[in-house]
């Protein structure tokens, strides 16, 4: 196993057993390390776990941030990794037992959907429009916005030059798609 996500997460996880053995006493960081599993070597050996356990360090120190301005978790450095690590985190999502990078999802959904809004008019049923819908949903939630801009672009594409031929079908897309973004947007 060894993919970008990987590579990085067993990085980060390293990195915090560092801020762990430089900034707790040793009976701390022993409980530390039991309670988040990062004593568990088999972690290394599945990208879910390595998932979970970038959640749990992140969680950990958001739950024990002081403002207090005392103690282990006030260190700006260790609010910054956290921070690092959940952006990175975020970029990912557990999909069927496997980490998927969210522009993949988003990725594997624009490709279906162009060949679906390219279906001669006679397949273009209302089983396809919810499967269409069904994408547009997936492009909004996990896409990024160059993704998005595509993808709207391919359905105003579509539109144009089938403006004789089926107007209704592909308006209902485009608006259900631009309707799905506003949605995204406002809830974020």
């Amino acid at each position: 196993m060894s993919s970008i996500f990987s590579e990085t997460m067993q990085k980060a996880i390293a990195k915090y057993r560092q801020l762990l053995r430089k900034f707790l006493p040793q009976a701390e960081r022993v409980a530390k390390l039991q309670e988040l599993g990062l004593k568990n070597s088999e972690m290394y050996t599945s990208e879910l776990w390595l998932y979970d356990t970038g959640r749990k360090i992140v969680a950990d120190v958001q739950n024990n941030l002081r403002p207090d301005n005392q103690g282990y978790y006030a260190y700006s450095g260790v609010e910054k990794f956290a921070g690092f690590l959940k952006e990175f985190l975020d970029n990912y999502e557990v999909e069927e037992d496997q980490v998927i990078h969210r522009a993949q999802i988003a990725s594997r959904a624009m490709v279906k959907a162009i060949q679906l809004i390219t279906l001669p008019r006679e397949n273009l049923t209302e089983n396809i429009e919810k499967e269409l819908n069904a994408l547009n949903h997936i492009i909004a939630n996990y896409g990024s916005k160059d993704q998005k801009e595509l993808h709207k672009t391919a359905l105003q594409n579509i539109l144009r030059r089938q403006q004789e031929e089926n107007i209704s079908f592909y308006k209902t897309i485009l608006y259900n798609f631009k309707d799905q973004i506003q949605y995204q947007d406002a809830h974020e």
